[in-house]
């Protein structure tokens, strides 16, 4: 889920015509985990989580180096 909301937010800033297909892909990524019973949804919300975490701090060690 972590790399998926990467891709997400990349493809929101940089791709931007298809950011709206990639985001209906995430959310249906998040929704169709849950359901088929791969994950729990915690396990959505830790990914999105983590996500937020890490790539501000991607971000700034990209400008950084």
């Amino acid at each position: 889920m972590a790399a998926a909301i990467c891709v997400l937010f990349l493809s929101w800033r940089y791709f931007l015509r298809v950011r709206y297909l990639i985001l209906a892909a995430t959310v249906t990524l998040s929704i169709a985990t849950v359901y088929c019973r791969y994950h729990y949804a915690v396990d959505v919300f830790a990914g999105v989580l983590t996500a937020a975490v890490l790539l501000p701090i991607g971000e700034w060690l990209y400008r950084r180096y």
